[in-house]
Parts: structure tokens; C-alpha cells; sequence
């Protein structure tokens, strides 16, 4: 079963107006073309070397066109010549007549040709789809200084290939190509031809598939300017290929990829942008939609109402919070621990919350017969610094800390428990504090599920993390657009209200409520005078105001 997102394109474009100004002022109005057509396109105004020349078009069914390429200025020795189409996939060949080495498939494909001495450069298009295709052809001129992009590749369908591929799942994607060459020695395509290769990315509007879009969120990916404006610079793999990089998967947010060769002579030239939105997205883009058994959808319904219950009365009702906090954290470590140990095609959530439902009973137990409120609040005031830190790690280059799987979790583990340590100086309000926190963001990420945020994913990185080999080597930035910007709003008022109910219901009351014993009746064998105390687990930094009598 599926569920449905709310497609937030007229929010964004009510926010952004000027989303689409590149794009409308760069390209060319669309013209049809048929089986047998020339498009002709002249360079004699192009001044500016790996400034990118824009003609979008429509090839009609079944039909082979002719791209003619001429006035090439005399700055430029090679063209990339890109295609770009959307949703369906076109041929682009060096000449009219196929052979190996000489046509690429795809969306995103391009060709690099060198400048013959008549100054005309004829590449083919072929549409053999049985229904037209909207395209954009992209002309891209490089001087005598700049690499050839994909010049020593040994994988690609054409034997220069400046075009990248992707692989795709729902957690991770994989950007891939072959590396470039010097245009002075072809032949060298080791590590002492100097060229460094930098792997950049840009997010499209969360749950946006219009073809606007699209088309122009790949213009800002084929100028260096465009990329340095607009994109992110990708991080460095740790122990992958040289030429390939790995990002954290958002099925539904369209993302492109590119990739800019720099010599050091400071010659650059940029691949053919590559494009996926982690979903097939050619007949329904409902397909992009999260697919979740009836379970899934239950327990998510369900946790946002927990989460409004104990942001505002956790603290107030403390054995039900610690049976919910002690749930979660059960759930969490067992679905680690399963998916890591068992193959089998098991329902890891169903299996993992009743796990999780028996942790919280226990961990409510040990309230109940140890007494000690210090040790039963650790695991609430874990859950939300576990949280704070997953929120601290997407954001800077951590660099071998971030990399290597050892590093990252000491470095994790130590400042989510230096939080825990500092918090738990003044067990009362951190007590509070961590229930409307964990409450607040169990509210918003229930409901980022269902409207397809990305606020989830800040907790659902990191247990990819746990769970799948390899994951160290991606990208995990997330997108903060207009939606998820709201969320999060929404969360920081949940949780100051909330921390501030609780607080005003728990003044002149004692910090923790009376441990079960307390709570005994006297009858008729009860001592009038005791010589024991009872507990009151106060500290003098948080005696409670009694009123005066």
C-alpha cells in the first residue's frame, strides 16, 4: 500500500518566483522536429568558452534527426554536445550508421567531438519511442587548456565518455564515470596526468516532477558559475573508486549530479549533468511514494499522538514516559540488531517494536522496584542528545571522523554521552526538556512522512549507518527547503510550549513523583514514629518554592 504526498510546486513557486528566470532566458522556444530533419546550430556568438549554448526540442515518434554544429570559433577545440530528455530515454550517435563504440542511450548522454578542419561538426539523434519526446540540446565549447571529460574511460558505451551513470535503491545512490585526459596526451589516464575531479550535486523542490524543473535545474549544472552558485560540493570517498560517489537516497526529490575535471594549469571542464529522483518516475510518479505495510502506517499514525502526549504531560505521567522512552529505544536497538543479523524476509519493524514494547516494560520495572530516578531517567535524557548529535552530523566535513566507521561512532557515542552527562546534573529539568523534545520531533517526523519532508531522515542516515555495509562512503547532506523549514518551526514551538507547560504544572510540586513503596498505605501496624526518611530525590539547585504558610 501506498501513501500519497502532498505536492508543495505552487508553494514553492510562491516562495521562489525567480526559480524558473535562468532556465526561461537561456533556452530557445521548443520547436518539433520529424524523421529526417536538420537542426542547425551556429556558434559564431559564442565568446566565451564552457559557456553552454541551449536549444530545447521536441523529437517526434520513431524518427532519426541531424544535429549540424558550425561557425565554430577558432578558441575552441572540442564541443559537448549534451541531450537531455525527460522521462524517456533517446540514442545520440557520431554518425547515421550504428556501430560499436559510436551511440549512447540514455537521458542524460552526451558526445565529445573535436574540431575538423571544415569547422562543422554532425552528430544523429534517434527517438525510437512510439511518442514524442521533449529534449534539451546543450552545445558546450572547451579551449586548448581544458581536460577531456571521460577521455580515459574503460566502461562507457562510446569510447570518450562524458556522461555519468547512476544506480540507484532506496537508501543509496551511486554516481559513477570515467576519468578525463589531457587533450596533450590522450594516452595518460594514471594519476601523474594531475587532474583533479570534483563531484558536485543540487536538489530539486521536494516532490516537484514538472518538466520546468527539471529541464532547469540541469542549466545551473553546466557552468561552473551555475555550480558554484546553486550546487554542493559532493565529500571525498573512503574507500571507494576514484570516480565514483555514493549519496544517502530521498526517494521523490530530484536530484542532479555532475562532475568538474581540473588541471593545474587551472584548464576545468564539466561532465554531462546526470539526473534521478531515486524512483521510476516514466508512467507514475506514484511510484515514488513510500511504501509502507499497514503496520508501518498504523504505528506512525499512532506516534504522533504519543509524541503530543508526552511534549506536553510527559514528565507529569513519569512511569508511562518511561515505558514510551524505554519502547523507543528498544525498538531502535533491536531493528539495528536484526537487520544486521537475520536475511530473512521478516517484517524488522513489527518484530522490532515488540522487542521494544518488553525494553519498556522493564526499563518501567526497574523504576518501580530500584527506586532510583537518576538511573530511570538516562535512557529519555539518551534518546533526545542521541537526537541532538544525529542532527549535529549532517552539517560539517567531519572529514576521517565522518569517514571510517570506528571514528564516527566514537565520536558519535562520546558527544551524545558528554550531552547525556551534562544533562543529567538537573535530572528534573532535563527530565522535562527531553520528553517535550523527543515528543516534538516524534510529531513532525510522523507528519513529514505523510506531506514527504526530509525531516526524517536526519534519524533515518544514521541508522542506515548501522545497518548497511558501505553507507560510510555517502553523502549524507539532507535538503532543508520551505516544507521542511516549516516542520521544523512547528517542532521548536511543540517543544517551548511543551517545556514550558511542564514546568508551570511541576511548580511547587516535588521534581519526581513518590516511588512505589511510598505509595503503600499505612494500616494498623504501621510505626506512628519511624527512624527512615523517606526519599525526596532533590537537589538543592532544584528545591521547588513551597508557598509560605
Amino acid at each position: 500500500m501506498k501513501i500519497k504526498f502532498i505536492n508543495f510546486k505552487m508553494v514553492i513557486k510562491l516562495f521562489l518566483p525567480f526559480i524558473f528566470v535562468t532556465f526561461t532566458n537561456a533556452i530557445l522556444q521548443e520547436t518539433t522536429y520529424y524523421d529526417g530533419d536538420l537542426i542547425e546550430i551556429s556558434l559564431s556568438n559564442y565568446t566565451n568558452a564552457s559557456i553552454p549554448k541551449f536549444q530545447k526540442i521536441i523529437i517526434s515518434n520513431n524518427s532519426n534527426i541531424a544535429i549540424k554544429i558550425d561557425n565554430i570559433p577558432a578558441f575552441i577545440n572540442f564541443i559537448v554536445l549534451q541531450l537531455h530528455t525527460y522521462n524517456y530515454e533517446v540514442s545520440l550517435k557520431y554518425d547515421g550508421i550504428i556501430t560499436d563504440a559510436n551511440i549512447v542511450n540514455g537521458r542524460n548522454i552526451g558526445l565529445v567531438n573535436f574540431k575538423s578542419k571544415s569547422g562543422v561538426i554532425k552528430n544523429y539523434v534517434e527517438n525510437t519511442n512510439n511518442h514524442s519526446v521533449t529534449s534539451m540540446i546543450a552545445v558546450v565549447g572547451y579551449g586548448p587548456n581544458s581536460p577531456i571529460p571521460g577521455g580515459c574511460s574503460m566502461e562507457g558505451q562510446t569510447k570518450i565518455a562524458p556522461y555519468l551513470n547512476i544506480d540507484y535503491n532506496d537508501t543509496v545512490i551511486s554516481v559513477f564515470g570515467g576519468p578525463s585526459a589531457l587533450q596533450s596526451n590522450i594516452t595518460v589516464c594514471d594519476a601523474t596526468n594531475g587532474i583533479k575531479h570534483e563531484f558536485y550535486h543540487i536538489f530539486l523542490p521536494e516532490w516537484d516532477f514538472s518538466e520546468e524543473t527539471y529541464f532547469a535545474n540541469l542549466v545551473k549544472m553546466m557552468s561552473l558559475d551555475g555550480l558554484l552558485k546553486n550546487s554542493f560540493l559532493a565529500s571525498e570517498s573512503a574507500s571507494g573508486p576514484l570516480m565514483m560517489r555514493k549519496f544517502s537516497s530521498y526517494p521523490g526529490i530530484g536530484r542532479a549530479f555532475t562532475v568538474v575535471a581540473k588541471t593545474s594549469d587551472g584548464g576545468y571542464s564539466i561532465y554531462v549533468p546526470a539526473f534521478t529522483y531515486s524512483c521510476n518516475t516514466e508512467f507514475n510518479t506514484d511510484e515514488c511514494a513510500l511504501k509502507m505495510s499497514t503496520f508501518v502506517k498504523i504505528e506512525i499514525a499512532f506516534l504522533a499522538f504519543l509524541g503530543i502526549f508526552i511534549c506536553y504531560n510527559g514528565h507529569r505521567y513519569f512511569m508511562l514516559n518511561l515505558f514510551i522512552m524505554g519502547t523507543i529505544f528498544g525498538t531502535v536497538v533491536s531493528y539495528i540488531l536484526l537487520v544486521r543479523n537475520f536475511t530473512n524476509d521478516i517484517d524488522y519493524v513489527m518484530f522490532a517494536t515488540s522487542i521494544g514494547i518488553v525494553f519498556g516494560i522493564i526499563w518501567t520495572a526497574i523504576w518501580w522496584f530500584i527506586q532510583k530516578p537518576i538511573l530511570s531517567i538516562f535512557i529519555p535524557i539518551f534518546n533526545a542528545c542521541f537526537l541532538i548529535t544525529c542532527f549535529l552530523f549532517p552539517f560539517p566535513d567531519y572529514g576521517i571522523f565522518a569517514i571510517f566507521n570506528v571514528n564516527f561512532w566514537v565520536t558519535f557515542f562520546s558527544i551524545t554521552l558528554v550531552l547525556v552527562f551534562l544533562a543529567i546534573t538537573r535530572p528534573h529539568s532535563s527530565s522535562i526538556l527531553s520528553s517535550s523534545l523527543v515528543g516534538a520531533y516524534m510529531v513532525i517526523a510522523s507528519l513529514a512522512v505523510f506531506v514527504g519532508s526530509t525531516v526524517p531522515y536526519i534519524f533515518i542516515n544514521v541508522i542506515r549507518r548501522a545497518t548497511i555495509d558501505g553507507f560510510n562512503d555517502a553523502d549524507i547532506l539532507v535538503p532543508y527547503q520551505v516544507p521542511d523549514v516549516m516542520l521544523w518551526l512547528f517542532s521548536i514551538v511543540l517543544m517551548l510550549f511543551g517545556r514550558f507547560y511542564q514546568l508551570s504544572y511541576a511548580k511547587g510540586r516535588p521534581p519526581f513523583p513518590p516511588v512505589p513503596a511510598i505509595l503503600r498505605q499505612d494500616d494498623e501496624r504501621t510505626a506512628l514514629i519511624s527512624e527512615t526518611t523517606s526519599p525526596t530525590y532533590t537537589l538543592a539547585s532544584e528545591t521547588p518554592s513551597l508557598p509560605q504558610i
